[in-house]
């Protein structure tokens, strides 16, 4: 960790790295533009960071609001220890506390007015492309805190091992580059974009409907986690597509599950059931029904929300070009600053025929790479089939 530096709270605009905060006049202006200018989403999505963190700094002095925060964290409302500005909003007002207002007032006092357009973002979402972001405060090592200590809140806009950070005390504004080592033994309020909500702020329920699939991803053993301590558990996430092998051509959508499963360090090397229907086919859709004359292509990543680190990948050339070289149809987009865990080729024949055979389970393993099968790294996984009449 660098040096600790100091700064008197006057002085702030002139230290600290430049931001890149817009007006209110030119975020209007750029929104004629939003729709072909990438950038613009990026810029807003770092603004809104930045109007988190530093309308947090005012309130982390607070013991009362430092309390409700380490308490709704402790809810793990997605499974990590995290809360949403948006239900921290309505429990501050339960404790009465305008979080808006709050938020504004330190933005005001460390001379960021310029970012207080922001908060209404920050606490209902922001559109993101074409979905909506949601921040949070996410506490790292959480059974390490320390409510003695006002937190340090570090601004995570990339997913990076080290993070700028900042916390204020006695009128001092003090800022250090934070790495895990030093999130294990302080008290750190890490500001990010849920990986897990959708749209309205929620998490996706799955479906459960029995009876109609014959296959799906029963169990899961990460290797690596390819997720930053700054985020949590890793979010383990897959696309399958349905490839029809006369023609090379996709059947129908993808089944894409972001994320189904999330991991965490204590979870490494150990089998972990899937908590929700990761299924791969369905017999109530025609285009999902798994006939001889079809392949299952399965992606498994880490999942991340900034459109900056999209990919494309051909899953026909990560299990050997065996069928289908390089084709298009082969090509799976997914948000990821890591590389994939890899690459699954699904065939009835690998499972004989579930309809006549009843249920039958094959474990594809990291790093033994079977050409034309799988091509794995970091994970492993288990792939169950099931008699037609069999619940699951």
């Amino acid at each position: 960790m660098k040096t600790l530096k100091k700064v008197m709270l006057s002085a702030f605009v002139a230290t600290l790295l430049i931001s890149c905060a817009k007006t209110e006049s030119e975020i209007n202006t750029n929104l004629k533009t939003a729709q072909t200018s990438p950038s613009y989403y990026e810029d807003l999505y770092d603004q809104h960071i930045n109007a988190a963190g530093f309308g947090m700094l005012g309130l982390a002095n607070n013991s009362s609001f430092v309390a409700v925060v380490k308490d709704a964290c402790d809810l793990q409302f997605d499974g990590d220890d995290n809360v949403l500005f948006k239900q921290l909003n309505d429990i501050a007002a339960e404790n009465e506390i305008n979080l808006a207002a709050e938020m504004e007032a330190s933005l005001t006092n460390l001379d960021k007015e310029d970012l207080i357009p922001m908060v209404d973002g920050v606490i209902n979402g922001f559109d993101y492309f074409d979905t909506k972001i949601y921040l949070q405060i996410y506490i790292p090592f959480i059974e390490n805190y320390n409510a003695e200590h006002s937190p340090w809140i570090s601004l995570n806009h990339n997913d990076d091992d080290v993070l700028p950070s900042y916390r204020v005390e006695g009128g001092v504004l003090n800022y250090d580059d934070i790495d895990e080592g030093f999130a294990m033994e302080n008290t750190v309020w890490v500001i990010s974009g849920n990986e897990t909500v959708d749209n309205t702020g929620n998490i996706v329920m799955e479906e459960r409907d029995l009876y109609h699939k014959d296959a799906k991803i029963n169990k899961i053993k990460i290797i690596e986690k390819k997720e930053s301590w700054g985020n949590g558990r890793a979010d383990i996430s897959y696309i399958a597509y349905h490839i029809n092998t006369s023609n090379c051509s996709r059947v129908g959508d993808p089944f894409a599950k972001e994320p189904y499963i999330r991991i965490e360090n204590t979870w490494l090397n150990l089998w972990r059931n899937t908590p929700n229907i990761a299924y791969l086919t369905s017999r109530s859709n025609i285009n999902y029904m798994w006939n001889p004359n079809k392949n299952i292509l399965v992606l498994m990543y880490e999942k991340d929300v900034r459109v900056k680190f999209g990919k494309t990948t051909n899953g026909f050339s990560y299990v050997g070009n065996c069928f289908c070289s390089n084709n298009p149809s082969g090509n799976f987009f997914y948000i990821s600053k890591e590389t994939p865990y890899g690459v699954l080729n699904l065939t009835r024949g690998q499972f004989h025929n579930p309809i006549l055979h009843g249920s039958r389970i094959n474990i594809y393993e990291s790093g033994i790479n079977s050409q034309c099968i799988s091509n794995l790294s970091g994970a492993s996984f288990e792939i169950s089939t099931y008699n037609a009449f069999e619940e699951w």
